[in-house]
């Protein structure tokens, strides 16, 4: 429609990206760097939760906590 009419659209100079966008934008990149740093951590943690059952033979009478 652009190429035939350029009025179709009203103010189209003025279409511009807002603030709101932009922390949107800022969001999306917190909301991937806690998901990296929460699939980090639960694989520390798993990590740990392995090695300590290898060192230690298994006891049924105290269950693995682990170090937080």
């Amino acid at each position: 429609m652009i190429g035939l009419d350029r009025t179709w659209m009203p103010d189209w100079h003025t279409n511009v990206l807002g603030w709101s966008f932009g922390l949107a934008v800022i969001a999306g990149f917190f909301a991937t760097f806690s998901f990296i740093a929460i699939v980090v951590y639960t694989l520390m943690v798993k990590y740990e939760i392995a090695s300590a059952r290898q060192r230690q033979p298994y006891d049924r009478k105290a269950p693995m906590i682990p170090k937080i």
